[in-house]
């Protein structure tokens, strides 16, 4: 499984919250917004404008934007009102570090990686709802083939299935 259960999310945010608000909301904007780590970290001031986020997706991705949630809302433009140039003033290297720290504090397997909040972005909007063209366009993806990796079913949901065929 590529992407987190919404437990291990909540988990891996809490462990990051309760450490630093800034590792928190580098976990919660990559997740929220479906970023790459590169993505996150290069994104400065100049990205926020008027309670929206400007994102410039990699991997020839189309620039998208997106409105800036509730819970980020604040602490996003707060941060971004008392930092001049990056808003999280680390290289790449680093915060792939601090998502493992903190999945390990939060018991969240080791396979799992800083691109699974990407995956989980997009697997945790198709189960709330949200249409293959919507998280294609959410995600910034130029084709729908690039979207439709988030519909194979994982590992763990192979395995119950298959159970349940044998009772």
């Amino acid at each position: 499984m590529k992407w987190l259960t919404r437990e291990e999310m909540t988990r891996v945010l809490d462990a990051a919250k309760a450490a630093s608000e800034r590792d928190w909301l580098l976990l919660l904007i990559s997740y929220q917004h479906g970023l790459r780590v590169s993505e996150t970290v290069a994104l400065t001031a100049a990205n926020i404008v008027d309670g929206h986020l400007l994102l410039q997706h990699l991997k020839g991705s189309k620039a998208i934007i997106h409105p800036l949630l509730e819970n980020e809302r604040e602490p996003l433009q707060r941060l971004a009102s008392s930092t001049t140039g990056r808003l999280f003033l680390m290289c790449r290297r680093h915060a792939l570090r601090l998502f493992k720290k903190y999945a390990a504090l939060a018991g969240v397997p080791s396979f799992k990686t800083f691109h699974s909040l990407r995956h989980s972005c997009a697997v945790h909007g198709l189960k709330g709802g949200m249409t293959l063209p919507q998280v294609q366009k959410y995600l910034g993806h130029r084709s729908g083939a690039s979207s439709l990796i988030y519909l194979e079913a994982d590992e763990s949901e192979s395995a119950a299935a298959f159970a349940k065929a044998l009772a």
